[in-house]
């Protein structure tokens, strides 16, 4: 396999073409689920009509918060997808059987079930990651995969990673720090630098104890440079403990692999409000990659 088959291009790349089917498909999923609940509210006893409505407007509700904090991503189509089960199971108890809406409404629920089980499925793969939880050496090198970064600040995610390596440095001082990450969407500086900056100020982790790989703008990327950036350090028989966020850890794990590196992870957790999308976008990216 090769590395152009494991990882591509940027992510942020990938969903910016996508943004317009992103916003369409959750358009249309509302649409949808208004009609259904409309014409379901007439014919559906009280109880279980709001109980459907609730559970509609908890999932549409879910993409809403993520979309007005971090904009349309890839991860929000399944979750849309998601919407249309408790709505077409509405409008299969109101229209009449065997008709063709009523067909309509037991396949769409069918399927949003189906991919619901896939989709619940693959998240307990990403978590095997890190089920059982790794011991870095005290003279590991804790290698933090690079995230979005906006307005010169980390993002919310990447901040998570980097609290998580400057506790597990705090913990054993002789660790040393690899930030990697290149050009943020400006073009002013890079994810590394930023990543370094805030280690420094935020947490106090002395710049020496910080290396700094600034190219990579994909996560195969980011390991081979950083693999790289540990051979000219001098650095290259440490023990290789990659830092991302939990959703991340399986994906990364498979590329150094790949690459014959012997790794460990550490996961960091993802703000909660956009926790749901993030893992549903990996999932999306793994089976794109091909490697799974």
């Amino acid at each position: 396999m090769s590395e152009e088959t494991i990882d591509t291009g940027t992510l942020q790349a990938n969903e910016d073409r996508l943004r317009l089917a992103v916003l369409a498909t959750l358009a249309v999923t509302s649409i949808i689920d208004v009609y259904l609940l409309a014409i379901s509210a007439s014919t559906l006893s009280l109880v279980p009509w709001l109980l459907l409505t609730l559970a509609c407007i908890v999932i549409v509700g879910l993409n809403v918060r993520c979309l007005l904090v971090s904009g349309p991503t890839m991860g929000m189509i399944p979750i849309a997808l998601a919407s249309l089960a408790p709505a077409s199971l509405a409008g299969s108890r109101s229209f009449e059987k065997f008709t063709g809406t009523w067909w309509a409404c037991v396949a769409i629920s069918s399927f949003t079930f189906a991919l619901c089980a896939y989709m619940g499925w693959w998240f307990r793969r990403l978590e095997s990651a890190y089920e059982k939880p790794a011991d870095p050496r005290r003279d590991a090198v804790l290698v933090v995969l690079g995230g979005l970064v906006k307005n010169g600040e980390p993002t919310p995610t990447l901040q998570k990673r980097l609290e998580v390596a400057a506790a597990l440095w705090r913990e054993a001082p002789s660790r040393v720090i690899l930030v990697t990450g290149g050009p943020d969407l400006t073009g002013t500086t890079t994810e590394a630098e930023v990543m370094r900056q805030w280690l420094i100020e935020q947490e106090g982790v002395p710049k020496e104890n910080i290396l700094v790989e600034p190219h990579a703008i994909n996560t195969s990327q980011n390991i081979a440079y950083a693999t790289e950036a540990l051979a000219k350090a001098g650095l290259s028989k440490r023990q290789f403990c990659i830092v991302t966020s939990d959703y991340h850890l399986y994906r990364a794990l498979a590329i150094a692999r790949h690459r014959g590196i012997d790794a460990i992870g550490v996961p960091s957790p993802v703000p909660s409000s956009s926790a749901l999308q993030q893992w549903c976008r990996e999932v999306f990216v793994i089976l794109s990659k091909g490697f799974h």
